[in-house]
């Protein structure tokens, strides 16, 4: 129903209703009080005529009589008689009963009887007729004929009608409704027209916006008249408006956003049933690019289950893993295959989780299904490349040994198992690489370069073949050739090193400088060497002004050795005399072979005297030194030349070694097995 028919109505009923209950209120009130006032005035009354009637004499009964038509109230409608002590009427407003026993007549009433003429005036409800109200009173008066000793007793009876006073109370309340009941639909009218003027057709207008909006008019405004709790009401309407209708532009945003970052993304995202097999409740467009289904194939073919495309090798997998992750309220992430529409393979992620609407009621599953086909064939060309590694790493001479930023070792190859004693499954993960093939010393050095590798995957080492001593498990040292790359994996720098094995090349090294630099009969350096070594010390006196001294000496008639007892006994002489020679000469000294039976020295910062003694001394321990052979012993000399290079003065070896070699040129013209000075 309409309010501007409402109102009006509920205002004539809520008047009807007031009228109808005033009408019963004051009913009930006004008998009441009609009802309490005529007790009073029987009371009064009765008493009254009590007082009179006690002091007429009984012959005046006519006087009596007119007294009780006096009090008597109207004909028909109330009772008054008077009774003697024997219960006879003696006066009565009714009367045909004078003269009859009461209890005969036609008001009698069978409660009386209840009560002695000895009782005092009382007023009492003893009708069973509620509309009637009785009272008596008994009445004793004198009688002139017997004195104050016997008097006359007698019933003073009153019955009032009440429903006659009754009547007349209740018409004049129904003309006193009537006028209330016009002035109340007057004023329900008057009332009706108020509210229809500022409240019925003002909200009519306000349900006329309103209705324009739920007809999707958004442009409105509601417009009402006035300055009353309407008018705020109008206010907070429009209000209301404006503000839903910038949510709704809000949300149609929200969405358009919400659904270009579902079509973009590199995927489908889906709510499907929590049961499994799962029945899509939604997808995204980008399934189609997946499986190559559309999404009204997948959401509205019920025999079309996405699960059911999974690849059977892998469903019942699958739908066991997520159904344990669902059961313990965790999130699940799996990958499977499934086949396309073209009968295709295309491996995807799907991730999810459990979710319920706002109630709490729905259970769905939501998540997002990834296509990664591509990264599982790479992953898979990984794998080989890895496998590959793996293989030529293991089938390596070299060991392969790959750390990471702790040091920790992680990759230990067969090679690497070979060349230090220890296995794969000892060192990777629970070893630290330096600790276990390095020095004390490298590794401390390496360690000062660890912290500037985690952060930069930089160092010294890296890029560069370095040597360095190892350490076997047996605790042998060993050198060995290292090179080192860095590489970098999930923000973590990581070092992989190569590491040779170079005893041999070391040790053919070190026989190719002896052979470069040591005569191979003697062991002494050879002239060359000699040659370099010498003119360093020449080069170094000349700078700091110091003495040295260099001397020449050959063996003594060396050729008639050679020709009487062989070649292989000059041999053995020449090493006796270079073993010799060693002995005789400091460790700073230079001794070198150069050539055939000849030999020199260079003696740094020596003094002439100094000079002159050393190669005395040299002479004369050959000389006392007997070479023992298979045939008997033999006994040679020395001649030796000594030149001084004195502070301050420029010279070379070349020309030093011409000067000693005329001095000892002059020693065998003096017979040699000396020493002469230049």
């Amino acid at each position: 129903m309409q309010l501007r028919f409402l109102v009006p109505c509920t205002m004539f009923f809520c008047v009807l209703m007031t009228i109808f209950f005033s009408f019963l209120g004051s009913r009930s009130i006004i008998l009441s009080r009609v009802e309490n006032t005529q007790k009073v005035l029987v009371r009064e009354r009765i008493g009254t005529l009590q007082g009179i009637l006690e002091h007429i004499a009984v012959k005046e009964k006519k006087l009596i009589a007119e007294i009780l038509s006096l009090y008597g109230a109207a004909p028909d409608h109330d009772i008054l008689m008077l009774t003697d002590q024997d219960g006879k009427v003696i006066s009565s407003t009714h009367y045909e009963d004078i003269g009859l026993p009461w209890q005969e007549t036609e008001f009698a009433d069978r409660q009386v009887s209840a009560f002695s003429l000895r009782e005092q005036s009382v007023l009492v409800n003893m009708s069973d007729d509620r509309e009637k109200q009785d009272a008596y009173a008994s009445i004793c008066w004198k009688s002139e004929q017997r004195g104050l000793r016997n008097q006359i007793c007698g019933v003073l009876y009153y019955r009032q009608n009440l429903g006659y006073h009754k009547d007349i109370a209740l018409s004049d309340i129904y003309r006193l409704l009537s006028l209330i009941s016009g002035g109340s639909i007057f004023l329900g009218f008057l009332l009706w027209g108020f509210l229809h003027q500022h409240l019925t057709r003002r909200t009519s207008d306000l349900i006329d916006v309103l209705e324009r909006y739920s007809k999707g008019e958004r442009d409105i405004d509601a417009q009402v008249s006035g300055h009353d709790e309407l008018t705020k009401i109008t206010s907070s309407i429009n209000m209301l408006i404006n503000t839903i209708y910038e949510d709704e532009i809000a949300i149609q945003r929200s969405e358009q956003r919400f659904r270009s970052l579902v079509e973009n993304i590199p995927g489908a995202v889906y709510r499907s049933d929590i049961e499994l097999p799962r029945h899509m409740l939604f997808l995204s467009k980008g399934i189609e690019k997946i499986c190559s289904y559309s999404v009204a194939e997948l959401l509205a073919n019920p025999e079309l289950k996405f699960f059911d495309l999974i690849d059977p090798d892998h469903r019942e997998k699958v739908m066991s893993y997520i159904h344990t992750q669902l059961q313990e309220g965790e999130p699940f992430s799996t990958e499977y295959p499934l086949m396309n529409s073209k009968g295709e393979t295309r491996w995807v992620l799907d991730i999810g989780r459990e979710v319920t609407d706002a109630t709490d009621k729905e259970r769905y599953v939501e998540g997002i299904i990834l296509d990664i086909t591509e990264r599982k064939k790479t992953e898979a060309s990984l794998l080989n490349q890895q496998r590959m590694l793996k293989a030529m790493s293991l089938a390596a001479h070299d060991p392969m040994i790959i750390i990471d930023g702790q040091d920790n070792i992680l990759f230990w190859n067969t090679a690497a198992e070979k060349l230090y004693g220890y296995s794969a499954e000892e060192v990777v993960q629970k070893r630290k690489m330096h600790y276990l093939i390095c020095t004390k010393e490298d590794r401390e050095l390496a360690y000062k370069g660890f912290e500037k590798f985690i952060q930069t995957g930089q160092g010294a080492v890296l890029n560069s073949v370095m040597e360095f001593q190892s350490v076997h498990r047996s605790g042998r040292l060993f050198p060995v050739e290292r090179s080192v790359a860095a590489f970098q994996m999930d923000d973590t720098w990581y070092a992989v090193g190569s590491v040779r094995d170079i005893t041999d090349r070391k040790n053919a090294e070190k026989a190719l400088r002896s052979l470069a630099t040591t005569d191979s009969l003697t062991s002494l350096n050879n002239r060359r060497h000699f040659l370099e070594l010498s003119s360093k010390e020449i080069s170094d006196a000349q700078r700091y002004a110091m003495p040295l001294a260099v001397f020449m000496f050959d063996v003594d008639f060396f050729k008639s050795v050679n020709d009487t007892y062989g070649h292989d006994i000059g041999d053995q002489v020449l090493k006796e005399l270079a073993e010799l020679s060693r002995k005789k000469v400091r460790d700073t000294d230079i001794i070198g072979r150069l050539g055939g039976e000849e030999f020199a020295v260079t003696l740094p910062n020596t003094e002439r005297a100094h000079a002159e003694k050393a190669a005395e001394r040299l002479r004369k321990a050959v000389a006392e030194h007997r070479v023992i052979t298979a045939k008997e012993e033999l006994i040679v000399t020395i001649s030796i030349g000594v030149v001084m290079m004195e502070a301050g003065k420029e010279c070379d070896i070349d020309a030093l070694l011409k000067e000693a070699d005329e001095a000892l040129y002059r020693a065998k013209k003096q017979g040699r097995n000396c020493v002469i000075m230049a």
